[in-house]
């Protein structure tokens, strides 16, 4: 019976033992949203303000988007994170997931309507219930996990 658990505690250091510091991480992810959430509106504000920006560059503009959430989820997906972020973790993909899979592909069908117009005003819409909605659940969701995973390896602000 000691055998057992002692053959378990070692695997579980042993798995645990090459992951990121907890503090590292916390920061890492903390940082990562600031910017991305930072980096979202300046690019939605530029999108909006339709007098300033051609469909060219509103194509650019999105396609940067797109490609900056790719990069991120696949970040995700390979970083290392401490055994006790788990929860954190994956509120985190969850969230950047649905942002890329279902809120991003929203800022494309803006343009394919005349700018101002009411299915151009719809689309908009469709955004912005869907960032106010679904994506701050989602958020509350990541701050959630990440204050059970703060108090868990007693990370304090």
């Amino acid at each position: 019976m000691k055998t057992g658990l002692l053959i378990f505690i070692v695997s579980l250091l042993i798995a645990c033992g090459n992951k990121m510091n907890p503090m590292d991480y916390n920061e890492q992810i903390v940082r990562m949203h600031e910017n991305t959430w930072l980096y979202l509106q300046s690019k939605q504000e530029q999108l909006y303000k339709y007098d300033d920006t051609s469909q060219e560059q509103a194509k650019i503009i999105i396609d940067s988007m797109n490609l900056k959430y790719a990069y991120i989820t696949n970040l995700l997906d390979s970083i290392d994170y401490p055994c006790d972020a788990e929860g954190f973790h994956t509120a985190t993909v969850v969230f950047y997931r649905y942002m890329k899979d279902s809120v991003l592909p929203m800022f494309s069908k803006t343009l394919e309507y005349e700018p101002q117009s009411r299915q151009w005003y719809e689309a908009w819409g469709k955004i912005d219930e869907a960032l106010n909605t679904r994506a701050s659940q989602l958020e509350n969701n990541m701050i959630v996990e990440q204050a059970k995973f703060t108090k868990k390896v007693s990370i304090m602000y």
